[in-house]
C-alpha cells in the first residue's frame, strides 16, 4: 500500500482486520474478502469518481507524513541510540561512526569496510 501511495496513487484492499483497524474508510477504498463483485464494485468506484481517488491519496499523504519511513527511522534510531547512551547523535555529526556504522548523507546506513590485509 504504501508504495502506491509513495506514488500519489489510490489503494483499494481487502478489508483485513489488521489493515482496517489501521486506515480507515478515508484512505483505502475497501472491499470484503473473498467477494469479487465487490471488488468490481470498489474498482467501479474509483474510475467513475476522481474526486474519491484525490481524496484517497490526499489522505494517504497525510499518513505518510505522520507514519511513514521519516518517522520511522528515527522511531528505529533512537533504540541503537538509546543502547550507545546518546553516541550515535554524536556519530551523526562528525565524520567518524561508532562501532563501524553510523548514519551519514541521505540517510542511509553505511558500514564501515574492513581494511584489506
Amino acid at each position: 500500500m504504501v508504495d502506491y501511495w509513495l506514488f500519489d496513487r489510490p489503494v483499494i484492499a481487502t478489508r483485513l482486520r489488521a489493515v482496517s483497524e489501521t486506515y480507515d474508510d478515508s484512505v483505502v477504498e475497501y472491499y470484503e474478502p473473498d467477494d469479487a463483485a465487490d471488488l468490481a464494485r470498489a474498482i467501479r468506484r474509483l474510475r467513475a469518481e476522481p474526486e474519491r481517488r484525490a481524496e484517497l491519496v490526499r489522505n494517504a499523504k497525510a499518513v505518510l507524513e505522520r507514519t511513514g519511513w521519516a518517522v520511522q527511522r528515527e522511531i528505529y534510531l533512537q533504540v541503537f541510540d538509546d543502547v550507545l547512551g546518546g553516541r550515535m547523535a554524536t556519530a551523526e555529526s562528525s565524520p567518524s561512526r561508532v562501532n563501524g556504522v553510523g548514519r551519514g548523507a541521505g540517510s542511509r546506513m553505511h558500514v564501515k569496510q574492513p581494511d584489506a590485509p
